[in-house]
Order: C-alpha cells, then sequence, then structure tokens
C-alpha cells in the first residue's frame, strides 16, 4: 500500500459550505471520465476535477444529493451508443462485495460507489487499485484487493453487520456502477462546463 498526500490540495481549493456534501458525485464520474481516457492521474488533475465538480454544483445550482442512479444517467453514456450505464446495489457485509472488482485479466476499469450520500471512485489498472475521494486529504494505491478490502472496511464502514436477538442483519446496502470502457460524458463538452473552465482559467470568482 502508499499513500499519496494531497492535503495541500483539498485546503487549496475553496469549497463553499454549502456545497461540500454534493460535489462527490461529479468528482467520482469525472476521475473515472479522465483515468479511462488516459489522462495521467496526478495532484494537479485531482485537484482540476475538484475545481470543475465545485463549478458544475455551482452552474446547476446543486443544494441537496443527487440520487446515485439519476446521477449516472445524467452524467454518462457509454461511447457509440446511448445505452445509459446501469448501477447495482450490493451488500457489503458479505461475499457479495466482490462484485466491485471484475476479473483482474480486465486490464482497466473504474468503480464508483455511493454510500451514505456520499461517493469516490476506485481506479483499477494492472492488479493496483487507487481510491480517489475528494473529501479526504489522503488518496490511497493498494496491490493487493485484500488489503483494498481492509481499507474499505476501515474507513468507509464496510463488511459491518448487526446482531439481534442472535439473528445476523446485513449492513449497509451500497450502490456502484462499474466502467469498463471509455464513455461520453454530455456536461463534460457541455457550454457550461466550458465556461466554468474559463472562469477558472481566468482566476475569476465564480461566487
Amino acid at each position: 500500500m502508499t499513500c499519496t498526500q494531497y492535503s495541500e490540495v483539498v485546503d487549496d481549493v475553496r469549497i463553499p459550505d454549502e456545497y461540500k456534501g454534493y460535489l462527490s458525485g461529479f468528482f467520482s464520474i469525472l476521475s473515472a471520465f479522465k483515468f479511462l481516457n488516459g489522462y495521467k492521474m496526478d495532484a494537479k488533475l485531482h485537484k482540476d476535477t475538484i475545481k470543475e465538480s465545485l463549478m458544475l454544483c455551482i452552474k446547476l445550482d446543486i443544494h441537496q444529493n443527487i440520487e446515485f442512479d439519476d446521477l449516472i444517467l445524467y452524467m454518462t453514456t457509454k461511447t457509440g451508443d446511448n445505452v445509459h450505464i446501469k448501477s447495482t446495489n450490493v451488500d457489503t457485509s458479505n461475499a457479495e462485495k466482490s462484485v466491485l472488482f471484475l476479473n483482474d485479466l480486465l486490464k482497466k476499469y473504474a468503480t464508483i460507489i455511493h454510500k451514505n450520500g456520499q461517493y469516490f471512485t476506485i481506479l483499477i489498472e494492472n492488479n493496483m487499485y487507487y481510491v480517489r475521494d475528494c473529501n479526504a486529504h489522503n488518496q490511497y494505491n493498494f496491490n493487493s484487493v485484500d488489503r483494498l478490502h481492509k481499507h474499505l472496511d476501515i474507513k468507509y464502514g464496510f463488511g459491518s453487520h448487526e446482531i439481534i436477538d442472535e439473528v445476523v442483519f446485513p449492513g449497509d446496502v451500497i450502490q456502484c456502477v462499474t466502467l469498463t470502457e471509455k464513455f461520453d460524458t454530455p456536461l463534460y463538452d457541455s457550454l457550461v462546463f466550458l465556461e466554468c473552465r474559463n472562469r477558472y482559467d481566468s482566476d475569476e470568482d465564480c461566487y
């Protein structure tokens, strides 16, 4: 496991309190989009993606959590057709958690996870697992799915369950979507998105 410290990146982006809980969905989808399209996933890109996600929240006047299926339908389509990517519910307290990850023979893919109103993404390539979370200072890279599972259990509360009268009840159910190929993100090329990027390039305040 390696840990990439992005404290200065997170601290450098001024996120108004009213948007802090709502930009993680945009961040996760844009991170997956860039990863699958060959962008270099470094600190600068991480910072730029947080900024772009904030601008989307501001421009679209997002002041509440977006339902997972609505976000996926709105933000992503498969390249070459109009079939929207579907999501899956996963009980994190049992072996079903394995559906988060495909066969290691698949070279490159991304999994976006929604849990307790927040989103983060796991980027997978050549048996490496990169966890990217816009709400976290530390971004983690793993070379073992077992270590990744342990991190998910500790950091995000995966694997939880409740026992009542000796009956085991399942833990949290998350929502996730796995992206296995390049996809189009309509907002990325939209005028509103380009305007946001231009305003940041000119250092003009957007709020």
